[in-house]
């Protein structure tokens, strides 16, 4: 009886030791999956930038305004605020839905007054030429044509923004001073990740 009794606590000693090590095997498994894996751990691989989409519609609002919009149908002088962010990576499309040739780019702006029947309505960017991160779709010399589309992709850095601290910025169509002549460009704001 004593050999018998031993050996049932022996299996029950083997089966709680083997219940123990399948536990341990779990909880370190899980914990691997979890914390240690390659890939999970930004500091231990290489670290994914965010990205975002944004797709703008650009045209003829009548003969002597032009606009931006986030549809076909809401065109708008000035166009609708981008709040852009910083390290992270954006993808922006234009649709040129006018009739005329334009383009799409950020620039550094410098501000001038906009007087409407001799009244002061609000600001515009008077400087056109100064491209920033890179965020530009076409050029004056190759615009976005009516009825197509240009896509770029950009990330603003801290040392972009930190590089002209004062700066401020907007996107405008570069051609032909739509800008400046036909209020074609739309306000944006930068803000730290």
């Amino acid at each position: 009886m004593n050999q018998e009794r031993t050996a049932n606590n022996s299996r029950r000693l083997g089966i709680y030791a083997l219940t123990i090590v399948i536990i341990a095997i779990l909880i370190f498994g899980s914990v691997y999956y979890v914390f240690i894996r390659p890939g999970s751990n930004p500091k231990a691989s290489t670290y994914s930038i965010p990205s975002k989409r944004l797709t703008l519609y650009e045209g003829e609002i009548n003969a002597t305004t032009y606009g931006f919009g986030t549809s076909p149908n809401d065109l708008s002088s000035p166009g609708p605020m981008l709040n852009l962010t910083q390290d992270i990576t954006y993808t922006v499309t234009v649709y040129n839905i006018g009739t005329k040739p334009h383009n799409w780019a950020i620039i550094g702006a410098q501000w001038a007054p906009i007087v409407t029947n001799g009244a002061l309505t609000s600001l515009k960017p008077i400087s056109t030429t100064f491209v920033q991160f890179s965020a530009q779709i076409g050029s004056d010399a190759a615009p976005i044509q009516p009825e197509s589309s240009g896509t770029v992709t950009f990330t603003i850095t801290p040392d972009d923004v930190n590089q002209y601290p004062s700066l401020t910025y907007a996107y405008c169509s570069q051609f032909s001073q739509d800008a400046n002549s036909f209020n074609m460009w739309g306000p944006i704001t930068v803000y730290s990740a």
